[in-house]
């Protein structure tokens, strides 16, 4: 195996393995999660990249301040939670989408027909309790990223590196004791 050997099979590990531990509503950032290898004049290097704001994703969110209602918006219309229902379910369905979180009590004015604008305000309602909870307790992140880079994967791809590092050197010096 050689030294690119490692780097691809680790980097295809690593991204199958985070998107597997990520649950983003859009698939947007399990989507960007990529990485590159480089190499110049002998030297290599391994880079892994996603969208910003996978640090929220991975660590959570201490409590203080809210977060952008709009950004929880569209995490809603993302997930398909039914802003129109009576608040009992509108109140399961936030608390099912905060996990972990203390309830939300949102008062949505319920109709038997709901207008565009109906659902906007609901919507605008329900994302505005969820940002006012994140804001009072936080919430706990879900570590798919650092749950696989972490320090037994960072040693064990230097061990691999090397082994592959010898086995490339033994193989250029077997090409050139031929020649």
């Amino acid at each position: 195996m050689t030294i690119i050997d490692v780097f691809e099979e680790r980097g295809n590990d690593a991204i199958t393995r985070m998107r597997a531990g990520i649950s983003d509503a859009s698939g947007s950032l399990a989507q960007s999660i990529d990485y590159t290898v480089k190499e110049s004049k002998g030297v290599y290097s391994f880079e892994i990249t996603m969208e910003d704001y996978y640090k929220f994703v991975n660590d959570g969110r201490k409590p203080g301040g809210r977060p952008p209602i709009k950004n929880i918006e569209a995490y809603i219309t993302e997930k398909g939670i039914d802003v129109n229902k009576p608040v009992q379910s509108k109140a399961k369905q936030v608390k099912a989408a905060l996990k972990g979180l203390a309830p939300v009590k949102a008062r949505i004015a319920t109709k038997s027909h709901t207008a565009l604008s109906d659902t906007l305000k609901n919507r605008r309602s329900i994302a505005f309790a969820i940002a006012t909870k994140i804001g009072k307790y936080g919430y706990n992140g879900n570590k798919f990223f650092s749950n696989v880079v972490n320090p037994q994967w960072i040693e064990s791809f230097y061990k691999d590196l090397e082994e592959a590092g010898l086995q490339d050197i033994e193989a250029q010096l077997d090409i050139l004791i031929k020649a």
